[in-house]
């Protein structure tokens, strides 16, 4: 089983909540839209494998992890263990690839590439955008991304 982690960065950009969208740009997979991450590596930190993954292919450096004021990590004998509440997870339960991950909301600075680690198009979308694309297209996203998307747009209560 593989273990994602994902971040919806987000910024507030001429009065609109704007987050950043990109498409997978690697042979053998599809190219839809996603929301910037991927497999953390074994024994990775959450929210260093978070960091790590949205600068590779974002270009953006994460300045903020919503939940990271309430992250714990547990050291006994030779053990480490974190423990952070994302704000969703997700598991697929059917489809070419046994996987679970977690997403986090963050804020990020720096400037946004076009082209990151295997992906393309990376670019802030506004939520009305958004929300218009899901509605209107069904292969526009990744099945992981649509889920995650449409999550986020019910809790902001849209």
């Amino acid at each position: 089983m593989w273990v994602n982690i994902r971040g919806i960065i987000e910024r507030i950009h001429e009065g609109q909540i704007e987050i950043v969208i990109q498409k997978r740009d690697k042979p053998g997979e599809s190219y839809s839209f996603e929301l910037p991450g991927g497999r953390l590596e074994e024994f990775e930190s959450i929210l260093e494998g978070l960091k790590r993954e949205i600068r590779e292919e974002t270009g953006l450096e994460v300045t903020h992890v919503q939940g990271s004021n309430d992250y714990i990590t547990i050291v006994q004998e030779n053990i480490i263990i974190e423990s952070i509440q994302p704000f969703d997870v997700y598991q697929t339960i059917k489809g070419k690839v046994d996987s679970m991950g977690m997403v986090f909301i963050c804020k990020a600075t720096g400037t946004l590439t076009t082209k990151g680690d295997g992906t393309d198009e990376v670019q802030w979308i506004s939520l009305c955008a958004l929300e218009e694309i899901l509605k209107d297209d069904s292969h526009s996203f990744t099945p992981v991304g649509r889920a995650c998307l449409t999550s986020y747009i019910n809790r902001k209560g849209r």
